[in-house]
């Protein structure tokens, strides 16, 4: 409650933009894959409202922002194939989750706010490719020889350097 022990409402809209690399590494001969790597947020949004009942709102900008904030996600998923292999073009759904940490996420310089995030999410993959030729069964395949070049290697034995040398001044 307020000093006039009247409601109050604080509301805040603190939004960045995120750029989030990962190395993806599949530890098993499998669809499960394990993801993890660095996170750079980039401030767009730092506003808030503070609403009270018998005074004057109140907006403006939060102070204090920190205009970047660097943090690391880790994360794991499954690649589930959608179209047949012999299909030229492939989709794959793949479902997610990841966890960021607050590891450098406090946002403002003035206090310790700091917050973890979980994701779930489904990712749609898809690739084309080019028709491969595959022979049919029974079918005569012929093959072409490769061609063998004649190389010659030569080899020159160092000068001998004697083991001791004599100065004459």
């Amino acid at each position: 409650m307020a000093p006039c022990n009247c409601a109050a409402d604080l509301s805040t809209s603190l939004n960045y933009i995120a750029i989030e690399p990962s190395l993806r590494v599949a530890p098993f001969s499998s669809a499960f894959y394990l993801f993890g790597g660095p996170t750079l947020g980039i401030n767009i949004n730092k506003d808030f409202t503070y609403i009270q009942e018998k005074q004057t709102d109140k907006r403006g900008d939060l102070s204090d922002v920190r205009k970047t904030v660097l943090s690391a996600q880790a994360g794991a998923g499954i690649d589930i194939p959608v179209s047949a292999k012999t299909n030229n073009t492939q989709f794959t759904l793949s479902p997610f989750v990841s966890f960021l940490t607050n590891l450098g996420q406090q946002p403002r310089t003035v206090e310790t706010l700091s917050f973890y995030t979980f994701r779930t999410g489904i990712a749609l993959k898809f690739g084309t490719s080019k028709k491969s030729v595959v022979a049919k069964k029974g079918s005569d395949v012929s093959t072409i020889p490769a061609m063998e070049k004649e190389v010659q290697f030569y080899v020159r034995a160092p000068k001998v350097v004697p083991p001791s040398r004599q100065v004459k001044e």
